[in-house]
């Protein structure tokens, strides 16, 4: 797989797409975007700001619209496009308040971690870079936005706007507030019961991992049953609210180490069984600045709207990601 892999990274076409720019956070060099037989973007860059200001511009060419949606999401404006179909999600993302904690994010890193935020506004400027082609109509206007579409026009992103999509992605993905939910009814409902409950040990002893591997404290007994009915509803009003993204849906992640595969290699596999909407469908590209005297060298696939590479792989470390909970049989 690893083989096959490599040769559709860099099996590449003859398309090539020079770009030179004067903003302020695109420097002199020229950065090359080579997209190969399989549509899969891969630029070169000499800087990480280049890289990162060209990585922006290929998302506004190639998923501006999809970005452009989850920023709305994340703001709770998304009904001021698609209508009554977006006003639940919205009063979601109002009642958390998603962009006060983007704000408070972005704060936070431009106090910790300077060097950063200037690749995260240049990602932001290429974004914009490419909604000033489509304004200025020098670039056609993307999918989505047409009378075909939601017949709307681009506008231009502030830097906090990453922040808060990246806020907003992770609200929508993570299963906390359900289970803090869930356990607070139970606490409230059946006291005495979950005064002897360990909430994250499994109910039965099933592992995965062989017993020399597993922790000596792994021991598990069985557990009191939660007496009374199933409670089938948390009350009209929060079951609605949480249940804005309503679809069936799943989430894994495993890795196996070297010492159990055949060929001696670790292998790495996620599978967040998301759906095909705004944030199921990530890009894939790969960044390289290390050539060029940069730090990057990564592939993998990005979630438009959110900077870099979030599943993926560079030369020496592969990483991915699930939103559920850890695997209490075996951690």
């Amino acid at each position: 797989m690893r083989s096959l892999f490599l040769i559709q990274l860099f099996a590449c076409s003859a398309e090539h797409t020079p770009l030179r720019d004067s903003q302020r956070f695109w420097n002199e060099a020229p950065v090359e975007i080579i997209r190969d037989n399989h549509g899969v973007p891969h630029l070169y860059a000499a800087s990480d700001i280049d890289l990162f200001h060209a990585a922006g511009y290929q998302l506004g060419i190639d998923r501006l619209y999809q970005a452009e949606m989850l920023r709305r999401f994340s703001q709770g404006r998304l009904s001021e496009v698609i209508g009554e179909a977006g006003i639940e999600r919205d009063q979601q993302v109002r009642i958390f308040d998603i962009p006060r904690w983007g704000q408070a994010d972005m704060e936070w890193m431009e106090e910790n971690d300077p060097e950063r935020v200037d690749l995260l506004k240049a990602w932001v400027s290429g974004i914009n870079r490419r909604v000033d082609e489509v304004l200025n109509k020098t670039a056609p206007l993307p999918f989505g936005y047409g009378p075909e579409g939601h017949d709307f026009l681009p506008t231009h992103w502030d830097e906090v706007d990453a922040y808060t999509v990246l806020k907003g992605a992770n609200f929508a993905l993570d299963k906390t507030l359900e289970f803090e939910i869930a356990i607070t009814l139970l606490e409230t409902l059946y006291p005495e019961t979950m005064e002897s409950i360990d909430v994250f040990r499994p109910g039965v002893p099933t592992f995965a991992m062989p017993e020399t591997e597993r922790h000596p404290a792994d021991i598990h007994g069985e557990q009191p049953a939660i007496p009374g009915p199933k409670i089938k509803a948390f009350g009209d009003e929060i079951f609605q609210s949480l249940t804005a993204f309503r679809r069936p849906s799943g989430s894994n992640s495993w890795a196996i180490a070297g010492q159990h595969t055949t060929t001696g290699h670790a292998a790495i596999a996620g599978d967040p069984h998301l759906g095909f909407d705004f944030f199921g469908s990530p890009m894939p590209m790969h960044l390289n600045s290390l050539d060029g005297g940069g730090s990057y060298n990564v592939a993998g696939f990005a979630f438009p709207g959110t900077p870099g590479i979030a599943l993926g792989q560079t030369n020496t470390v592969a990483w991915t990601a699930t939103s559920a909970f850890v695997d209490v049989m075996d951690v």
